[in-house]
C-alpha cells in the first residue's frame, strides 16, 4: 500500500480533532466526549474454552516455527495459516460474546436513561451471535430500536438511518456494517459491547458518535473490556506470553480512546486498578 501511495504527507490526530477549533465554523472538528471502560470477566465455562484454544494456538505456533517471543498479535493474525486464523477467530469470539456483557448491559442503559431521560441517539455495537440477547435487553427498556445488519437492503438502511436521525428510533443495534462510510451526526451515545483490536476500525466506530451536530455538546462512550484472562495463564509462560499480546492490544485501545476524552486520567486509572 505504501509503495503505491507513497509516504504519509499529513496526519490529523483524534485529540486535535476533538479540541482544536475549526476556523471556518468556530467549533471543534469532533465532539468532546467522556469515555467509560466497563470491566468484563469470563465465566468458568468461557475461561475453560479460552484456555483450551490458547493452548492449541501456542502448540500450532511452535509447530510452524514462529517465534512467539518476537511475533506481534498482528503478525499472527496475518500469518496466512488457515488453522491459526480459525483458532484465533474462535478465541476472539469468546471475548466478543462473553455472557457478562449481557448481564451488565441493563446497568449501562440505565445510566444513559438517568443522564438524559431516555435512550435516544444511542448506538450499540455488538456481535451477530449475541444480537438477539442485546435486543431483548433493549426491549425491556421500552425504547424504540432497529437492528442494523448486513442483511438489510440499501433502501432499508437509508430508511432506518433517516428515522434514527429524526428521533423516531431511539437505539440502533449494529454489527460491523456501521463501522465505515455512515454519517450519523445525531448519535451521542455509543456502547461498544463487542470490539475489535484493529485501530482503524475502532476509531471509525468513534466517528459514528463524535461527528458535530446541533444540540450535541458532548458524546458518551461505554466500552466493554476483557482483561482478566492473563490470570489463568500464570503457571504457563508460553501461554502467558501469547495472552500478554492480546492484553496489550486491549490496553492500547483503551489508551487511544481515553487519552482524548474529557475524563481520560480517571478512565485509565480505573482500568489499571482492575
Amino acid at each position: 500500500m505504501k509503495s503505491f501511495f507513497g509516504d504519509i504527507i499529513y496526519e490529523f490526530p483524534l485529540c486535535k480533532a476533538v479540541y482544536e477549533l475549526n476556523v471556518v465554523t468556530n467549533k471543534t472538528y469532533l465532539t468532546p466526549y467522556y469515555y467509560y471502560p466497563i470491566k468484563i470477566s469470563l465465566n468458568a465455562e468461557e475461561s475453560e474454552r479460552y484456555f483450551f484454544l490458547t493452548r492449541k494456538i501456542v502448540n500450532l505456533i511452535k509447530k510452524k516455527g514462529i517465534d512467539l517471543s518476537t511475533a506481534s498479535l498482528e503478525d499472527l493474525e496475518t500469518a496466512n495459516i488457515e488453522d491459526l486464523e480459525r483458532l484465533l477467530f474462535k478465541r476472539s469470539e469468546i471475548i466478543k460474546t462473553a455472557s457478562e456483557k449481557i448481564e451488565k448491559l441493563p446497568e449501562i442503559l440505565r445510566k444513559i436513561q438517568d443522564r438524559q431521560g431516555d435512550l435516544k441517539d444511542t448506538i450499540l455495537f455488538t456481535h451477530e451471535k449475541i444480537i438477539d440477547k442485546v435486543i431483548r435487553v433493549v426491549e425491556s427498556t421500552h425504547a424504540t430500536y432497529r437492528r442494523f445488519t448486513q442483511e438489510l437492503s440499501l433502501k432499508e438502511r437509508e430508511q432506518i438511518l433517516d428515522a434514527f436521525k429524526k428521533g423516531h428510533i431511539d437505539v440502533l443495534i449494529a454489527i460491523k456494517i456501521l463501522d465505515e462510510g455512515v454519517d450519523i451526526p445525531s448519535a451521542k451515545n455509543a456502547v461498544i459491547i463487542s470490539s475489535t483490536t484493529n485501530p482503524r476500525e475502532y476509531i471509525q466506530r468513534l466517528g459514528r458518535v463524535l461527528r458535530p451536530s446541533e444540540n450535541k455538546p458532548l458524546a458518551y462512550i461505554y466500552d466493554f473490556v476483557v482483561l482478566d484472562s492473563l490470570k489463568m495463564f500464570s503457571n504457563s509462560p508460553e501461554l502467558h506470553t501469547l495472552e500478554e499480546k492480546f492484553a496489550r492490544s486491549e490496553l492500547l485501545r483503551v489508551r487511544v480512546i481515553a487519552e482524548c476524552s474529557l475524563n481520560g486520567i480517571n478512565a485509565v486509572t480505573d482500568v489499571f486498578r482492575w
